[in-house]
């Protein structure tokens, strides 16, 4: 692959549900993700943002294929995911993790630190004698600011944060390339979110890891992001380098949810901007732009037709009828 090349692409992404209402009523859809394009590129942190219901951790499952595409693709360093078979799936994982937003109930709670951590490495073959992978587990939990002598323990036995770090040694256990963090810290209270935040940025740095980071919360994007992706009910509304989105956000919904970052109030500079009635049904979405019945800047034509993810500047791209004079080379 080009070093121009994204080492993780999302083409085209769809993902369709069937939804029974009744006995005998016919099986309503709902686009839980619906025309999804982006790329991340090596070694970078990009963000996906969004009220929930906005389709986020849908696309995070995609992507790793826990769950499957209804059309679409997924290419990580050019293999294409959804063509390899089970055999050759369970080998690429060990590329690609995900840490869960809630560390107790994606943890074994009858299974001791060291048993799952020994599972992972089991199941990848890797340090192969016992005491290989009692050093490998020991580093794991040093890793990520645990002492090795917790090994023995229960995940009940931890804090809500130190779950959270548990989860992110299993992650790392097998030495991926890309990780999933859906929501990683929204369970924490603020200290741990930092301290979870810290963890992941210096392990990305020494290890080189790709990330694919899903948060509602604007505020921790800020702090961690290099590329920053809004979703909207399954579309994407905008995709814009971190520093120039927080700085200069083009899509109304953006600037929504910019607006709503606490800040001491002397130092605001924005408006804040209360976004009326709440996210439309998936079942039942708009015409023409999602985010047209919230946004009080939509016309007739905004109801008319679907606007293009766009390119609108080097960099950005909007999804916005407002901003499609400039550029129109579309994603």
């Amino acid at each position: 692959m080009s070093e121009s090349t994204p080492f993780v692409q999302a083409l085209g992404l769809h993902k369709t549900y069937a939804v029974h209402s009744g006995l005998g009523e016919k099986a309503k859809k709902i686009r839980a993700v619906d025309g999804v394009n982006f790329g991340i590129r090596r070694g970078e942190v990009f963000a996906l943002v969004g009220e929930s219901g906005s389709g986020k951790s849908t696309v995070g499952k995609l992507l790793l294929r826990l769950e499957e595409v209804s059309s679409g693709r997924v290419l990580i360093d050019g293999t294409d995911l959804l063509s390899l078979g089970k055999n050759d799936l369970r080998a690429f994982r060990r590329r690609i993790q995900m840490i869960f937003q809630d560390p107790f109930a994606s943890l074994n709670p009858h299974m001791r630190v060291n048993e799952m951590l020994h599972e992972a490495l089991a199941i990848h073959g890797l340090f192969k004698s016992g005491n290989q992978r009692n050093e490998r587990i020991a580093e794991l939990l040093q890793l990520v600011g645990l002492a090795p002598e917790f090994s023995s323990r229960y995940p009940h036995e931890f804090s809500g944060g130190q779950r959270q770090r548990i989860s992110i040694a299993r992650a790392l256990a097998v030495e991926p390339e890309f990780i999933v963090a859906d929501e990683a810290v929204s369970a924490l209270d603020v200290s741990n979110q930092a301290q979870i935040i810290n963890v992941l940025m210096d392990l990305k740095t020494d290890f080189g890891l790709t990330m694919l980071f899903i948060s509602h919360n604007m505020a921790v994007v800020q702090n961690i992001a290099d590329t920053v992706a809004v979703m909207y009910l399954g579309k994407m509304m905008e995709i814009a380098p971190a520093k120039d989105l927080f700085r200069s956000p083009k899509h109304p919904y953006t600037t929504a949810l910019l607006s709503a970052i606490p800040v001491p109030e002397v130092a605001r500079e924005r408006k804040r901007i209360i976004l009326q009635g709440d996210m439309p049904s998936p079942l039942d979405p708009p015409s023409g732009c999602v985010f047209r019945t919230r946004c009080s800047q939509a016309s007739e034509h905004c109801a008319q037709v679907v606007p293009a993810l766009t390119q609108t500047s080097p960099g950005r791209w909007v999804a916005c009828h407002l901003h499609q004079t400039t550029l129109t080379e579309s994603l």
